[in-house]
This record gives structure tokens, C-alpha cells and sequence, in this order.
């Protein structure tokens, strides 16, 4: 796969910035720390806060915009000939800078996907965009889409994976990787208000590794080739938290006791979705 920028195998996610949740300062500092530990690579939308996720992203874009590998993501309905470049530039003045490394189509709308991939190729070939791809496709939506003319340039699938929904393990995963198409988990340690981090195994290896949780989830996605894992953003105690996954090596041990209580798909599931 051809690539404008390293995707680096932690992403700074920015779902919740911008809303409150944090001062602000707070928030960019926390970016700032992203960037130092080695999370060089962020993902946002134009959906995040309607805007307020990209805003705040750009207050740091200035400084190190060379740094980064930016992504951000379109409204499926914004994806057309008429919408698709003033919501990219939308995004850009936001986001304080002339190009996307990566610009996803946020998921699939029903019947709108060739005119989606026309639109993203024209903003690739203008320059306001390195490359494309795509968010929360399944195996049809894939076939569909690698089918289209064009979507042979797809470069990216942002899913939700983590080890409590291993449903792309069966087909998709193997798919996107013959395809040449990275693939990005979201909700890596489960989702707002999601059990698994107070799961005895996990507790178990994280004490093991002298580490909490939280980074042995990530550790656990990272063993896959090609994967990036966005991880929340919103204070820099976490981004330090979760650098520390970048050095964890979990054992064949390890993994069949995750393994044990979270076994791998032996048939077809639906998509995990957020």
C-alpha cells in the first residue's frame, strides 16, 4: 500500500474533544503529548462535535502539521459531486491546513457509494487529499466497493475490533489485507461504559506486565500486522497510559488465555458498530 504518511500504530482519537469534557488546553496539551510519544498519527471528522473536534485539532496544526499523518472523515451524504469539496474544504480551513493525508467515508449510504468513490478520487487527484478510505464497511460493502471503478484506490477501513469483538478476524480482515487496505480499530477497549477492561483475564496480564488494563487491550490489537489502534485523546495522563502499549510483547501464554475467554469468530458476524 502506498502511503502519503506513516500511519502510526497508535492514532489519537478525537470523537469527544472539543465538547467540554476537558479544558481546553487540556485537550490540545494532550495532542501535543500524542505527538511526542509517538502517536503521530489523528483522526477526526467533520460529524466530531460538528466541527469542534477539527477546530481544536487545527489550534496545533501550525506548529506540527509536518509531524502528523491527519485524517478525517465525510458525512456519507456530503460524499457527492456537488457537496464532497466545499465539506473537504470546510474541513481543511478547520483544521488549519491545505491537505488531508486520508480522507474516510464515514460509513456506507445505500445506493450513494459510486458517486462517493468519484468524488473522493477527484479530491485525490486536485491534491486537497493523499488518499482515501473508508469507515465501518463489512465484506459486501467491500466487494461492492473494490468492484467500483476506482476503488481500487481505497487505501484505509476504520472499524470497531477489540478482543471482546473479533468479528472481522473471519473474512474482512484477510480481505483488506489482500487488498492492500490498512485497517484501524476503533473503540480498542470497548466503548463508553463496555465491561472488558474489568475482565479478571485482562487484570490478570496487565498485572503480569506491570501495566494497567487498558494497555494490554491495545497490546493485544497492535500483534496484528498493519493495524492501528485510535485511542482517546482527551488528557495527557491517558496518552501516557496508552504509549505504553507500543513496547508491551504479549506471550504465547498471554494470548491463549485471551484467547480462552474471548475466542476468535468460527463463523460470519455482523460488523461491530459504535
Amino acid at each position: 500500500m502506498s502511503t502519503q504518511r506513516f500511519l502510526s500504530a497508535l492514532a489519537a482519537g478525537t470523537w469527544h474533544l472539543g465538547n467540554g469534557r476537558y479544558p481546553e488546553k487540556i485537550e490540545i496539551a494532550a495532542l501535543h503529548q500524542a505527538i511526542d510519544c509517538g502517536i503521530t498519527t489523528l483522526d477526526t471528522a467533520e460529524m466530531y462535535g460538528r466541527g469542534r473536534a477539527e477546530r481544536l485539532v487545527g489550534q496545533m496544526m501550525a506548529t506540527r502539521r509536518e509531524e502528523v499523518c491527519l485524517i478525517s472523515k465525510i458525512y456519507p451524504w456530503n460524499a457527492n459531486r456537488l457537496l464532497a469539496k466545499s465539506h473537504c474544504q470546510a474541513s481543511l480551513k478547520r483544521l488549519k491546513t491545505d491537505r488531508l493525508d486520508y480522507y474516510l467515508l464515514h460509513w456506507r449510504y445505500p445506493g450513494y457509494l459510486p458517486a462517493a468513490v468519484n468524488s473522493l478520487e477527484a479530491l485525490r487527484k486536485e491534491g486537497l487529499i493523499g488518499g482515501w478510505g473508508v469507515s465501518n464497511f463489512d465484506v459486501p460493502d467491500m466487494e461492492r466497493l473494490l468492484n467500483l471503478p476506482g476503488g481500487e484506490h481505497c487505501q484505509i477501513n476504520q472499524v470497531m475490533y477489540n478482543c471482546s469483538s473479533r468479528g472481522i478476524e473471519y473474512q474482512l480482515l484477510a480481505m483488506c489485507r489482500k487488498a492492500g487496505i490498512h485497517m484501524m480499530a476503533y473503540s480498542p477497549l470497548g466503548g463508553a461504559g463496555a465491561p472488558l477492561l474489568g475482565t479478571p483475564v485482562l487484570k490478570r496480564i496487565a498485572q503480569d506486565h506491570a501495566c494497567e488494563p487498558a494497555v494490554i487491550a491495545l497490546a493485544w490489537i497492535l500483534r496484528q500486522p498493519e493495524m492501528t489502534a485510535i485511542v482517546e485523546t482527551g488528557n495527557p495522563e491517558h496518552v501516557q497510559r496508552n504509549a505504553q502499549a507500543l513496547a508491551i510483547r504479549l506471550t504465547s501464554a498471554d494470548l491463549a488465555a485471551l484467547n480462552g475467554v474471548f475466542p476468535p469468530p468460527v463463523t460470519r458476524q455482523p460488523l461491530a458498530r459504535r
